[in-house]
């Protein structure tokens, strides 16, 4: 299999834009921060002072079927009607408001693996942004696809002493470059800067084991039965909002156990590492 090509620095490269000399050397149309998924309240999240940026995202392969990531997107070009005095009415007169219309994602790997995935893909977008305004973008950066070859490649995988091969704790940190594509409402075509956000892909590294939930009468230590969950455990309002095994959603072990996990091989993963040695 082939190896799809490293990158060795990260930063925001690309700026660019361009309207005619009204933005100077101004990004026009910019990528603010990665967020968290924009269904969440900051209450569901773990209280109002929570920041919704994320550094990083994180994707466990245990118990997640595709990733998404969540831009925030400003429009920094100014309102023509406000810069030359004219009147809003003017029927005339095009705003710069910037109807989206694709985004580009290019991928990077800090860290080997063995997938056949493309370097870039365009994927299709609607939504407006209005001048002096922002929003939040839903993006499927890895899709189904992508995410059951990552849970097959060689470095997720490894034979047991049995000679069985079993899914092994591991990562692979991901460099995504994000662009967005436009045009304003008078025709001009707009493209944002290139945001580089990294992404961690992993094996394990979301699913938690609480001291109630391992067994640690048996030989090796195995995570109880779903009936032992407490219902109202703290967090369980956060799978409402966010896919479970993604950023900052942490799986209960029994939760991974009893059905959150992809399929009986994934599974192995929802017991605590030394049920397997790895």
């Amino acid at each position: 299999m082939r190896t799809i090509r490293y990158a060795f620095s990260c930063g925001l490269i690309g700026l660019m834009v361009v309207l005619g000399g009204c933005e100077d050397n101004n990004v026009s149309l910019q990528i603010l921060q990665m967020e968290v998924d924009g269904r969440c309240s900051l209450e569901a999240m773990g209280g109002g002072t929570q920041i919704r940026g994320l550094s990083e995202g994180r994707v466990d392969l245990v118990t997640s079927g595709s990733y998404a990531v969540y831009p925030r997107v400003q429009n920094n070009m100014l309102d023509v009607t406000l810069v030359q005095n004219f009147r809003t009415v003017d029927g005339r007169i095009d705003t710069h408001d910037v109807v989206l219309s694709s985004a580009s994602v290019r991928y990077t790997t800090l860290d080997p693996v063995s997938v056949e995935f493309p370097d870039s893909r365009d994927l299709p977008i609607s939504g407006t942004i209005q001048v002096e305004g922002s929003a939040v973008l839903g993006l499927t950066v890895f899709t189904p696809a992508m995410i059951a070859e990552l849970r097959q490649a060689d470095e997720f995988l490894r034979p047991n002493a049995q000679g069985e091969v079993v899914a092994i704790r591991h990562s692979v940190l991901f460099q995504l470059g994000i662009t967005l594509n436009g045009r304003t409402v008078d025709g001009t075509t707009v493209q944002s800067n290139e945001f580089i956000f990294p992404v961690r892909v992993c094996n394990g590294c979301l699913i938690q084991y609480p001291p109630d939930a391992v067994d640690t009468t048996q030989a090796v230590p195995n995570c109880l039965l779903l009936s032992a969950v407490d219902e109202e455990r703290p967090g369980a309002d956060r799978l409402s909002c966010q896919t479970a095994g993604t950023d900052n959603v942490m799986v209960d072990c029994r939760e991974c156990a009893a059905g959150l996990a992809v399929d009986t091989f994934a599974r192995q993963l929802c017991q605590p590492p030394t049920g397997l040695g790895l």
